[in-house]
């Protein structure tokens, strides 16, 4: 099985994807596991590298995209479920390889607060990262319903949300 956690910045990806890992599932994060995925310029496609404090405008004028085939290489070598933990762009629009996804959700008060103390990741903690964020998940959360992603509250531990998620495989 090839799943899927999806979500925006600060909902819990990476760390849903250190506790798989560490209960002996095979999980990637792309962030972390970059030949699966990369960032493009999006007028002119070249590979773009972020840079520290780049801010939420950086993050508009480029895309982070699946390397398709690194992707497919990756979620078929292995009969045992493969978890994929992360966000690309236009995400709705990029589900086929998976048989099932996740998108974690946190309520805006608890997204807020993630992304001002996040100890993992830096992103979001500038206030034009938070804003972009805030202002994203809503039509983030949208889309992927629509495609039919399982809606994970995923405000408890990284723990309590892997066990939903193991439920509803």
């Amino acid at each position: 099985m090839k799943v899927l956690i999806t979500g925006v910045s600060a909902t819990g990806k990476s760390s849903v994807c250190k506790e798989l890992k560490d209960i002996g599932y095979a999980a990637f994060d792309p962030d972390d596991d970059l030949g699966i995925a990369g960032w493009y310029d999006r007028k002119t496609g070249r590979p773009a590298e972020p840079m520290e404090g780049s801010g939420f405008d950086w993050v508009k004028k480029n895309k982070f995209v699946w390397h398709e085939e690194e992707l497919e290489t990756l979620l078929n070598k292995s009969s045992k479920p493969v978890f994929v933990c992360g966000v690309v762009d236009k995400q709705f629009k990029n589900i086929k390889p998976f048989d099932k996804v996740f998108f974690l959700h946190l309520a805006p008060t608890q997204l807020k607060y993630r992304l001002a103390n996040r100890d993992t990741k830096d992103f979001g903690k500038e206030e034009d990262e938070k804003a972009g964020v805030m202002a994203w998940q809503p039509e983030f959360d949208k889309e992927m319903l629509s495609v039919g992603a399982i809606p994970i509250d995923s405000s408890g531990s990284a723990k309590e949300t892997v066990e939903k998620i193991l439920k509803t495989l």
